[in-house]
């Protein structure tokens, strides 16, 4: 199974710098109406991370708002949750001195994406998180550095999609 790019807008690309508040980036989400996403975390120009949203989330970007949320130079920093922290730290086990300011996240927006199995969205945007992965290692010879585990094993799972299961039990004819 393959992620048709085509039906993907533009990633939205958020630079923190601009903002004061990690919250924010929950703002500019629901501003875009995006609430099933694949991102990524660049630093220094280079992307650094690859995720996808939760499937469990209540809010716009709840999952990217988090993991900015640890980074120092926010005026109201998180740091009462560990969620999202696991991000944080592995950056800064690469890069102590990071700051929220150099950090820019882009999000590709899946919302309305036709997926495989309706019922299952999360299936493509572990594909999609896939897919950027490898297409990163592909230039650069390794996936993104933050990324902690290879996700090649989306690509070896295997996943009955919707026209597959109808055109083996419901053949029209």
């Amino acid at each position: 199974m393959q992620i048709d790019w085509t039906q993907i807008s533009n990633p939205i690309h958020i630079k923190c710098k601009n903002l004061s508040d990690y919250v924010e980036i929950s703002h500019i989400l629901k501003q875009h109406n995006v609430r099933r996403y694949a991102y990524g975390w660049i630093y220094q120009n280079l992307l650094h991370y690859n995720g996808m949203s939760a499937d469990n989330a209540r809010r716009y970007g709840d999952r990217v708002t988090r993991e900015a949320g640890h980074f120092k130079g926010w005026k109201n920093r998180l740091q009462e949750t560990t969620s999202g922290r696991d991000l944080y730290l592995k950056a800064i086990e690469y890069y102590p001195l990071i700051h929220k300011d150099d950090l820019e996240l882009k999000v590709w927006d899946f919302t309305n994406y036709n997926w495989s199995v309706k019922d299952k969205p999360f299936i493509d945007l572990e594909v999609a998180e896939d897919e950027l992965m490898m297409s990163h290692k592909k230039i650069y010879g390794e996936i993104p550095l933050w990324n902690q585990r290879d996700m090649q094993y989306a690509q070896q799972r295997r996943v009955v999609t919707d026209q597959t299961f109808d055109n083996f039990f419901f053949t029209v004819k």
